[in-house]
């Protein structure tokens, strides 16, 4: 048994709070929005380059201790907490009783099987499918982002069922649990690749593709790749697409398409702006706010890049001879453009805070206040990235190798 405290805080002593609470005992805290079921809720999206954003204006702070504590030991720790926390009296607070319950059938009475379309599902290893006819993919839930239940998770899905062929080869950068790799082997691809740059779920999608008797080739970002593929799918956030998109769009073999989902339908614009210079993309659909976007890189007859003759005229004083222009010169405008305006709405990198470029392909695009990074920084100082430089965020990290 447990005994569970709920106070009322404000938006700047909310947190306070909550650390003087485990520094007196507390077995556990979570600041929630007090107005939460009401017109008055108010949902919080952050990522690594973005702002923190402040706690909720009206917050309410969940202690968890020991059933055994006494009515005027928990007074002492409450009023102890509130003191170190600057408040003047211990706030208004309601206690009730926990039980202990057999947490892990309540944790899986939360997991349904999920329709993804009719002929897919995403079902639970304690469930039964639904259809046993359909592509039932089995997974619980675990440490690595991507169970199907999230809005982007299902719009990369839906994406795979509608462009992965027989053969196909298959890029999942930021893979998570495995979900979208695994889901485009059973659709048939013939080479499915995922990458993250977390370990744990590396670990966590080499065991689940295991489980659905899968084929993934999956390694850490850290080890590089110069392979293309047929069909690209990122679900990660709209900083790490925005840094990565030179990166990124060069895995899309000629002719492939590539989706990408973890961005807001009010960060469409921006991700399609960093991406201009290389793959045009498209918002492709929307499912509660957020957004998958899609391109398809030139073929074999067009230029996937803007281009320049390989020759161009000397310049004066130097008749007869000629000099040699890189032709990815002709991207200088267009990345100098995407990194002001990048580096415009992000703030400096502060100390021991993860970099967006480190931190987030392995965490999902529903994860809240997170560290703060810079913006993305894709060119040198001169804003032109020279063949063989590093890919760079505004911190100075390397983009992952994997991608270089």
């Amino acid at each position: 048994m447990w005994i569970s405290v709920t106070l009322q805080a404000d938006a700047d002593k909310a947190e306070a709070l909550s650390d003087a609470l485990m520094e007196a005992g507390a077995l556990s805290v979570s600041i929630e929005d007090a107005d939460a079921g009401t017109e008055a809720e108010t949902p919080q999206f952050g990522e690594p380059g973005h702002l923190p954003t402040s706690l909720w204006a009206h917050s309410k702070v969940i202690a968890l201790f020991d059933g055994d504590t006494g009515g005027e030991t928990l007074a002492a720790m409450l009023g102890e907490a509130a003191s170190a926390a600057g408040f003047a009296a211990v706030p208004p607070f309601s206690t009730e009783t926990v039980a202990e319950q057999n947490w892990v059938q309540l944790t899986q009475s939360q997991f349904d099987p999920i329709r993804i379309t009719d002929r897919m599902w995403i079902v639970p290893s304690w469930h039964e499918a639904p259809d046993a006819d359909a592509i039932n993919i089995e997974l619980d839930p675990g440490m690595a982002f991507g169970t199907g239940s999230h809005p982007t998770t299902r719009l990369c899905l839906e994406w795979l069922c509608d462009t992965v062929t027989p053969g196909c080869s298959v890029l999942d950068y930021g893979c998570g649990s495995g979900i979208l790799g695994i889901a485009a082997a059973r659709l048939g691809a013939g080479d499915v690749l995922g990458i993250d740059i977390d370990e744990k779920a590396v670990e966590a999608a080499r065991d689940n593709a295991e489980r659905n008797r899968v084929r993934l080739r999956l390694q850490h970002s850290a080890q590089p790749t110069g392979e293309t593929f047929e069909c690209v799918v990122a679900n990660i956030l709209t900083n790490p697409l925005c840094v990565l998109a030179p990166a990124i769009a060069a895995r899309v073999a000629p002719g492939g398409e590539v989706a990408l989902s973890g961005v807001l339908e009010s960060q469409a614009e921006q991700v399609i702006e960093a991406w201009a210079p290389f793959i045009t993309l498209r918002a492709g659909a929307t499912l509660e706010g957020w957004v998958r976007l899609e391109g398809r890189r030139p073929g074999h007859d067009a230029h996937a890049l803007p281009c320049l003759p390989d020759r161009v005229p000397a310049s004066p004083g130097t008749a007869g001879r000629t000099r040699r222009r890189s032709p990815l010169r002709a991207l200088l405008p267009s990345l100098q453009r995407a990194r002001a305006r990048l580096r415009a709405t992000h703030r400096s990198q502060k100390g021991g805070s993860p970099c967006c470029c480190q931190a987030a392909p392995s965490a999902g695009p529903d994860a809240v206040r997170t560290g703060r990074a810079d913006g993305a920084r894709i060119a040198d100082d001169t804003g032109f990235r020279h063949p063989g430089q590093p890919i760079r965020c505004g911190a100075g990290h390397a983009a992952p190798s994997a991608l270089r």
